[in-house]
């Protein structure tokens, strides 16, 4: 609990950040005892876990039918002053490759929504674990996991399918046309 705090003041310098930190530092009083320490620890718990939520990923299921994509990720900052972040996105297996994104500013009490560049190699279900990290490199927030669904037709089915369309429709409009002739012969 006192490294997220820790991290979370190294990029917030909210009052209500500052405020948890010196609260579980009370934990760390000698003439404290061990039951009180434990109370207070989980007294602050819950708050510590809303502001961890401050700074989140929204989530979502996408179903992407394209070879190439640009996945919307919507990141949320609730608190009051605005904050640099790094995006780690990493896939769980080889079906999809995920390009990097740059380094985010989002406002106080605002979001932003960031358009990933994806490449789907095979269609079938993977998921995507996307995280927050300070300009330092330490995790920040909670991770978030964004289930997709791939169902990329390929090229070759494409222009296989397409093909035997019109094939089908000619064979259909000559059909046609002998039926129209032979009525007009009799």
């Amino acid at each position: 609990m006192r490294k997220s705090i820790k991290i979370t003041n190294s990029v917030i310098t909210s009052k209500d950040v500052e405020d948890l930190r010196l609260g579980l530092a009370k934990t760390l009083n000698p003439d404290l005892s061990k039951d009180n320490a434990l109370l207070i620890s989980k007294s602050y718990s819950a708050a510590i876990k809303g502001v961890n939520n401050n700074l989140r990923i929204s989530p979502g299921n996408y179903t992407i039918t394209t070879k190439n994509y640009d996945l919307p990720v919507t990141v949320i900052n609730d608190f009051t002053e605005s904050v640099s972040l790094d995006l780690i996105i990493t896939t769980t297996n080889s079906r999809v490759l995920v390009e990097d994104v740059p380094r985010i500013t989002i406002d106080g009490q605002s979001q932003i929504q960031i358009e990933v560049p994806i490449e789907v190699i095979a269609s079938g279900d993977t998921s995507l674990r996307l995280q927050l990290y300070t300009p330092k490199g330490e995790l920040i927030g909670l991770e978030q996991r964004i289930p997709l669904r791939l169902a990329v037709i390929s090229p070759v089915t494409t222009w296989l399918t397409t093909g035997m369309a019109i094939i089908l429709l000619l064979a259909a409009i000559v059909q046609s046309v002998r039926r129209v002739k032979s009525r007009r012969g009799k």
